[in-house]
């Protein structure tokens, strides 16, 4: 799949991960990306706690991502190969 987004991508234990529309489980997954899927960090966020199962590593930390799925967030531990980016 060639794209422009990247150097991250998304990598979960699980197989992939939802981009919601805020940093809580509670909001909605506005799509499924599967593994390898390259996204774009834009910023990050400590909102919700999320501990595995839910998550590869037990954390607060959100990122916001642009991915070609739009813009959302994703919980820390399932984005691999992170840049650095500023606070949201």
């Amino acid at each position: 799949m060639t794209s422009s987004y990247g150097p991250s991508y998304i990598g979960s234990n699980s197989g992939g991960a939802n981009l919601r529309g805020c940093p809580w489980f509670t909001c909605a997954s506005n799509a499924y990306m599967p593994n390898n899927t390259p996204v774009t960090m834009q910023c990050w966020m400590d909102a919700q706690y999320v501990s595995p199962p839910d998550s590869d590593y037990a954390s607060a930390r959100w990122f916001r991502l642009d991915t070609a799925w739009g813009i959302g967030w994703t919980h820390s531990s399932l984005v691999e190969n992170q840049t650095t980016v500023g606070h949201c």
